[in-house]
């Protein structure tokens, strides 16, 4: 479904600016190798689940880093050809170049979404028919297992870090996983989706950005099209990149703060005050809730200034990427919190 009311998701795509160039179009595997990966496969019943690993080769780890991306069903790495100058990009953080060898770090490509693009018009289909919440907390847990138990002996500390669309998977998957010792939900929202398009509607009208009854006739329309996902709940019909079918709407709809509140593991939290698309004053209910039932396992941080992805943008126009210091920051906060 795709409704004009919606606010606009920012999509946010951390890329490379340092990418590899070269009159050869690349092999898949030149691709993962330019950038330290091995790719591994799990076949399901009905699936199979890509997902990448960056590991020391001299060292084996003892922790491993499982990162879960957000919305965008995007490649991990594509290879664009500008007569026959053929660039390869990744379309991640680089957070894995931050961490020692003693962490493997890894992430899963979205289903129906090819991993490594050469310049391919993508078929979405296959994406819209599995995108739910349920979907990505089961690749993720067939992942961490898969992980434990083939590529990393004796191992210390399962961290697990979801950002935006990721941050409500980590926090389910926490439910599901008993391996993970630490948990990083970041720039995710505590209440459904469809809350934060109710309040972000109210703070346009409390800043005169829209009318009385616009904003009156939008919240009709929000709470009318939720109304519809949950008698549609199974439907997987969506258009293009960027529509959702109800089937995903549903899925997300478990606020995730009923999720954090079933965790005992280290928490780490990280908002942003300027946050367009999880807006900041829906995660206040986390530390509130966390305090009022005396659980003592939360770490609740704001970047005040910050954007959905991080970044500052500062009065002169100039911009401050705070990310990897954020996740710099979440390490250290792993090795000196015990699970």
């Amino acid at each position: 479904m795709n409704s004009s009311f919606f606010w606009t998701i920012v999509l946010v795509v951390l890329r490379l600016t340092l990418s590899y160039s070269q009159n050869i179009k690349p092999t898949r595997q030149e691709v993962l190798d330019k950038f330290g990966f091995t790719e591994h496969t799990i076949t399901t019943s009905d699936d199979t689940v890509w997902f990448y690993v960056h590991k020391s080769e001299n060292r084996m780890p003892t922790n491993l880093v499982l990162y879960l991306q957000g919305t965008s069903p995007d490649p991990l790495f594509t290879v664009e050809n500008d007569k026959g100058v053929y660039t390869t990009y990744r379309w991640f953080p680089g957070d894995y170049k931050l961490l020692d060898e003693s962490y493997c770090y890894a992430i899963i490509s979205k289903t129906g979404i090819p991993s490594i693009n050469f310049g391919e018009t993508t078929d979405y289909s296959k994406y819209h028919e599995n995108n739910s919440l349920q979907n990505r907390v089961e690749q993720a847990d067939l992942v961490i297992k898969y992980i434990t138990k083939r590529l990393i002996k004796d191992i210390d500390k399962v961290i697990v870090y979801g950002h935006s669309e990721g941050a409500p998977v980590a926090a389910k998957l926490g439910t599901v996983n008993k391996k993970i010792t630490h948990l990083g939900f970041w720039a995710g929202n505590a209440l459904p989706d469809h809350f934060d398009f109710l309040l972000e509607n109210s703070k346009a009208n409390w800043t005169k950005q829209i009318s009385d009854s616009i904003a009156l006739n939008n919240t009709k329309e929000i709470l009318t099209s939720f109304q519809k996902i949950t008698e549609n709940k199974g439907d997987v019909s969506a258009k293009g990149k960027h529509d959702y079918s109800a089937k995903r709407w549903w899925s997300y709809a478990e606020p995730p703060i009923y999720n954090l509140l079933k965790l005992d593991i280290p928490i780490y939290v990280q908002v942003a005050g300027k946050d367009e698309s999880a807006p900041i004053e829906s995660t206040y209910l986390i530390p509130l809730e966390f305090a009022r039932l005396g659980k003592k396992n939360l770490r609740y941080e704001i970047c005040a200034k910050c954007d959905h992805g991080f970044v500052i943008e500062k009065e002169n126009g100039e911009t401050q990427d705070k990310w990897d210091g954020i996740f710099q920051e979440f390490i250290s906060w792993t090795v000196s919190t015990k699970k």
